[in-house]
C-alpha cells in the first residue's frame, strides 16, 4: 500500500451505493475476479476532513454538498473517502479522521 484505504462510491454516500473498497499501491501485481484495477480520472476535487467516529461520515457528506451547491459548484461521481486514522493505532474514535473527496466540474 502505498497510502490510506478507500471506499469509492458510485452514487450518494448513503448506504444505498455501489462502493469499491481499495488500497493505492504503485503497481498491480495480479487481478482476479473480485480483485480488479481501478484507477480514478484526474481532475479538480472539494475535499474536507471529517474527524470523528465513523457513524458521523454520512453528516460530513450532507454538509459538503449542501456547500457546494450554495456555491454553485457541480460535482460528478465517483466520490471517494480515504481513512486516514488507523484504528488499530488509534482507539479513540473522536480523534480518527476522514478526508471525504469530491470531484467537481
Amino acid at each position: 500500500m502505498t497510502g490510506p484505504p478507500v471506499a469509492i462510491f458510485y452514487g450518494p454516500v448513503d448506504g444505498k451505493s455501489d462502493v469499491a473498497a481499495g488500497s493505492p499501491v504503485t503497481e498491480v501485481t495480479s487481478t482476479t475476479d473480485e480483485i480488479i484495477e481501478l484507477e480514478l480520472a484526474a481532475g479538480k476535487v472539494a475535499t474536507t476532513v471529517y474527524i470523528g467516529p465513523y457513524d458521523g461520515v454520512v453528516s460530513a457528506w450532507e454538509a459538503m454538498m449542501k456547500e457546494l451547491e450554495s456555491r454553485g459548484v457541480e460535482t460528478v461521481e465517483p466520490c471517494w473517502e480515504e481513512y486516514i486514522t488507523d484504528p488499530s493505532n488509534e482507539p479513540d474514535s473522536t480523534k480518527w479522521q476522514t478526508l471525504l473527496v469530491q470531484p467537481v466540474v
